[in-house]
C-alpha cells in the first residue's frame, strides 16, 4: 500500500463504513462490535504527510465528553498504551497515526481495532455507557 487513496479503497472495500453524526468532518467512520453487546466508532482520515514519514491516516476512537478529573483519570489509565489522547470540541479521543507506504493489507485491522477497544474501554470504565 502507498498511498492514502489506496488505504481508503481498501477500507471502503473490505469493511463497512458508516456516517453517523458524530463523526468529526473529513473522517469516515467505522462501526466495531465490542464485548458485552457494545460497539464503537473509529473515525480515520488522512493523515499528515512530509517527506520524512509519507503518506498516513489518522485514527480517532472517541471516548466521550469527559470533565477535566476524567480526563485526568483517562491519562493515567493510558498510561501503558500506544496511542495518545486528543480533544476535539468537547470530546476526548484515543488517536494514533498510521504510516502507509509500507504496510501491507493484513496489517490495517489490528491498528483499527486495537484503537477502537482502548476507548471503549476508557468509554465504559469512565462514563459506565456506551455512546459511541
Amino acid at each position: 500500500m502507498a498511498t492514502y487513496k489506496q488505504f481508503e479503497a481498501f477500507v471502503k472495500k473490505n469493511l463497512k463504513v458508516v456516517q453517523p453524526k458524530e463523526a468529526p468532518k473529513g473522517f469516515m467512520a467505522l462501526n466495531y462490535a465490542m464485548p458485552n453487546d457494545r460497539s464503537h466508532f473509529v473515525f480515520v482520515a488522512p493523515g499528515p504527510e512530509n517527506e520524512l514519514v509519507g503518506p498516513t491516516a489518522t485514527l480517532m476512537a472517541p471516548v466521550g465528553e469527559l470533565t477535566a478529573k476524567q480526563i485526568d483519570t483517562a491519562l493515567t489509565m493510558c498510561n501503558n498504551l500506544l496511542y495518545g489522547l486528543v480533544k476535539l470540541g468537547e470530546t476526548v479521543f484515543v488517536k494514533t497515526t498510521l504510516l502507509l507506504e509500507n504496510i501491507d493489507e493484513n496489517e490495517i485491522h489490528t491498528p483499527l481495532i486495537t484503537i477502537c477497544l482502548a476507548a471503549d474501554i476508557l468509554e465504559g470504565k469512565i462514563l459506565s455507557q456506551d455512546r459511541f
